[in-house]
């Protein structure tokens, strides 16, 4: 009987131990990932061996990134993991499926106090023109980035400083000053796919659900639409508005525009919720009401989104959070109009639909009920002649790989991927040279909802520049030198622009902390 028991506890070791070793030396030699179809993402690279980074011992912590971002088989591991907790977040009510339900009011305001955490100092470099291009190029009528970078923006007075006295305004491009509510200028309806709607009538028979107080960063399912929830900080938003009035500053010639873009939720909650939809206008107002000082334009798009909604047209993904290429080429006409450049009609775009795609709500938030409900993804190819050059975001170095491919085809339509066919991935710094022949440069610092934008304006601007503030860590003054920018556009969702973690990244970008 004692040899049984000794044999036993021999055998759980050997298995134990075998299973550890074996599972240690599949994770280290089998193939490892280099994107995330999911996550819409280049994963982590492996790092090179420097002196100086085994010196400062960055080469491990890179390396230990490195293993942790790519182990092998980790979208399959995900979508088992997401199946499996999928009804463990999930909190059914009626035909509506709330995901992460932390009960918090919609209309609390959060403490957002200031995080004086550790950061990274920003490396300079100094960003290089495209390689073919003529580097004595100078857009009509700009002057040297030099005339209008302003180097010690604290020895005058916030809102009293002037551009140099020899520099003279370019006609057109003169910061426009903020007026009441927008007015909408109607547009012919363009050919696409007919939108799916959301179903109006009450998820239980014989009444509405029951009224939930929601959580700020979760997310609904109701019928075959994922939305999110809408939360977030007034503080917040003041400091965004203060990031983008200090690039104002420091750049005093260049226009400064903000857009704020609603969530699907403003437009596709039931009645019975509509609460969170009227806190998010309530805050999308006071926002733009912040800008205020004529210093930045805030261009006010809900209007002009609202109208194609009520009209039935595809503005918003169902599977994803993301608006439809086609919402982004309505909230981009706006920006031409206020931006006083021209723009072309999507009726000269080619039109091209994939079927079967399912975006994030699928691969973030785990609602596999649309996995089953795929939607059809249109996208516009623009008539324009460009050519785009993607460029690591740290260091300016070419992404040879991804160069002159504005369109990325070759993403999957059955993964979140194909929101980014226009642009490629949020990791990149992106630059677009065309041929519209304005004089105007454009520099966007957006978050994901930006990615289909530059493809909407290649007639309006001759240079569009794109960034994406969790990637980005070189100086944005010396970008906006170099490239020759006369127009800076602070473009994100309402809930980036109202959340205290993103509008620190809009902060470190302004200050070059």
């Amino acid at each position: 009987m004692k040899n049984y028991k000794n044999f036993l506890k021999l055998f759980f070791v050997v298995l134990v131990a075998g299973t550890l070793i074996t599972v240690g030396v599949y994770m280290l030699f089998a193939k490892r990932p280099t994107e995330s179809e999911s996550e819409k993402r280049k994963l982590t690279e492996k790092p090179k061996i420097s002196f100086v980074s085994l010196l400062t011992g960055k080469y491990f912590s890179d390396l230990q990134a490195y293993y942790d971002d790519t182990v092998p088989g980790r979208e399959d591991y995900k979508e088992i993991s997401a199946n499996m907790l999928s009804r463990m977040k999930g909190l059914p009510l009626g035909g509506l499926v709330i995901y992460n339900p932390v009960i918090i009011k919609a209309t609390e305001e959060p403490d957002d106090p200031e995080d004086e955490g550790t950061f990274i100092p920003r490396q300079i470099t100094t960003p290089v023109p495209f390689e073919d291009e003529d580097p004595t190029f100078k857009p009509t009528d700009v002057p040297e980035a030099t005339d209008y970078i302003t180097e010690n923006p604290t020895d005058a007075p916030e809102g009293t400083q002037t551009p140099d006295p020899a520099y003279t305004e370019p006609a057109g491009t003169a910061t426009p000053v903020p007026t009441a509510t927008a007015t909408l200028v109607p547009s012919p309806t363009p050919t696409k796919v007919p939108a799916t709607p959301t179903p109006e009538k009450t998820p239980q028979q014989g009444g509405e659900p029951a009224i939930v107080e929601y959580p700020k960063d979760g997310a609904i399912l109701y019928g075959d639409r994922g939305m999110e929830l809408y939360g977030g900080s007034k503080n917040a938003m003041k400091r965004y508005v203060a990031a983008l009035e200090y690039i104002k500053d420091r750049c005093p010639n260049v226009n400064v525009y903000s857009m704020t873009v609603p969530l699907s939720s403003m437009f596709y909650l039931p009645p019975s919720y509509r609460s969170n939809a009227t806190e998010q206008l309530n805050d999308l107002n006071y926002l733009e009401g912040l800008f205020s000082s004529g210093k930045v334009k805030a261009v006010r798009v809900y209007d002009t989104l609202k109208n194609h909604v009520d009209a039935g047209e595809n503005i918003y993904l169902r599977t994803d959070h993301h608006w439809t290429h086609l919402g982004a080429y309505y909230a981009m006409k706006k920006f031409a109009e206020d931006a006083g450049v021209p723009f072309v009609d999507i009726s000269e775009y080619s039109e091209h639909t994939r079927e079967g795609y399912v975006g994030s709500f699928y691969s973030y938030f785990g609602m596999k009920e649309l996995k089953s409900k795929p939607e059809p993804f249109t996208y516009y190819i623009s008539p324009r002649n460009v050519s785009v050059n993607y460029y690591d975001a740290h260091n300016f170095a070419k992404d040879k790989d991804a160069s002159d491919k504005y369109d990325a085809y070759w993403l999957d339509v059955n993964t979140a991927n194909s929101y980014s066919i226009a642009m490629g991935f949020d990791n990149f710094l992106t630059i677009s040279n065309t041929d519209a022949g304005t004089g105007r440069r454009l520099l966007i610092i957006k978050d994901s909802f930006g990615n289909p934008t530059p493809s909407f304006l290649f007639g309006s601007f001759d240079r569009i520049v794109m960034i994406d503030p969790r990637y980005y860590t070189m100086d944005v003054y010396d970008l906006i030198q170099s490239q020759g920018i006369t127009d800076v556009l602070g473009l994100a969702n309402i809930f980036d622009h109202t959340s205290s973690e993103f509008v620190k990244l809009y902060e470190y970008v302004a200050q070059n902390r």
